[in-house]
């Protein structure tokens, strides 16, 4: 029982970086630095005590490794205990790092699988709307449809950063109704949905608004994605 209850929070802690990153492909690195060389270097040599210590100040970890917020918490969850700016991993905490191995390396085969997808080109689905076809998105609406509205402006760095993204996701999830609206130009559809920033994302479910989430959040959009899916 309380390996599963170890793992649920690994798991939670990692589904909330995934979340929170705004590039799942800069998050990769530190974790599979952590689970290549740090994790399995354990487990692959158990007796050996320099694969079981981890300096917080070094300059390489720093870039590296700790550059990810949330890498402290998986150490702290996998049985290293801090002290004077070293993490260490004890004997009696080595079931610890074990029941952790696997779960992150399933978020890692996920998280390559999603970035080998998003380099490959797919049949982009989506629709471009405008305030001529307000009664089109609520015709999708009324039909319980379940749509993306992505609200976005030609001006909009992180508007384009995340297009792509945006568009690779209509070929992966073909339930959802992917729509994307220039917003500076058609304030019609702006008014409506109450858009103050770009790039605003608005989430239909069973016919009503189930969410809004604003900026260029990949990972956020692709967890929207995967709740509606």
């Amino acid at each position: 029982m309380e390996d599963t209850q170890l793992k649920q929070r690994f798991e939670t802690k990692l589904d909330t970086i995934i979340k929170n990153s705004q590039n799942i492909q800069e998050i990769i690195g530190p974790l599979t630095l952590l689970h290549d060389k740090i994790f399995l270097n354990i487990q692959n040599n158990p007796t050996e005590q320099k694969y079981r210590t981890i300096k917080k100040n070094n300059e390489v970890l720093k870039q590296k490794l700790f550059c990810l917020q949330g890498i402290p918490d998986l150490l702290s969850l996998a049985g290293f205990e801090l002290n004077d700016e070293i993490y260490q991993l004890k004997d009696d905490k080595f079931m610890k790092l074990m029941n952790c191995i696997g779960v992150l390396s399933q978020h890692l085969n996920n998280l390559r699988s999603w970035t080998h997808l998003n380099t490959n080109v797919l049949k982009d689905t989506v629709t471009n709307y405008t305030d001529k076809d307000i009664q089109k998105i609520t015709d999708l609406v009324n039909a319980k449809k379940k749509i993306i509205i992505f609200f976005h402006a030609d001006w909009c760095g992180p508007c384009k950063k995340i297009s792509p993204s945006f568009h690779t996701m209509s070929g992966l999830y073909k339930n959802i109704h992917f729509a994307e609206v220039e917003g500076d130009k058609n304030k019609q559809l702006g008014q409506i949905h109450q858009i103050q920033a770009f790039p605003t994302f608005v989430v239909y479910k069973d016919g009503k608004i189930n969410e809004v989430f604003k900026g260029a959040n990949e990972g956020k959009l692709k967890q929207v994605c995967e709740m509606l899916n």
